[in-house]
């Protein structure tokens, strides 16, 4: 991932935060993690600030990623009407 800054909440200008809302077992032992991007001060989210991402443990140790929707997120929270 590589520009995950969040703006600002564009209602009443508090911090937003990734905040993981469910979680479960896919296919061949992976794991699924629902998220929301939300704001810590009015809790307000945006449309579509939401997704999932898939995580497995390989048999060397090392994790593998797949159907990341973090950067869609994080456009999506940080869209402005004026841009």
């Amino acid at each position: 991932m590589t520009n995950n800054e969040l703006k600002p909440c564009p209602f009443c200008g508090g911090d937003a935060k990734f905040v993981q809302t469910a979680r479960g077992t896919a296919e061949n032992a992976s794991c699924r993690l629902q998220f929301s991007i939300r704001c810590v001060k009015c809790d307000a989210t945006a449309p579509h600030a939401y997704g999932s991402v898939y995580v497995q443990l390989g048999e060397d140790g090392t994790l593998a990623s797949w159907g990341d929707d973090r950067l869609k997120a994080i456009e999506a929270w940080n869209r402005r009407a004026e841009e």
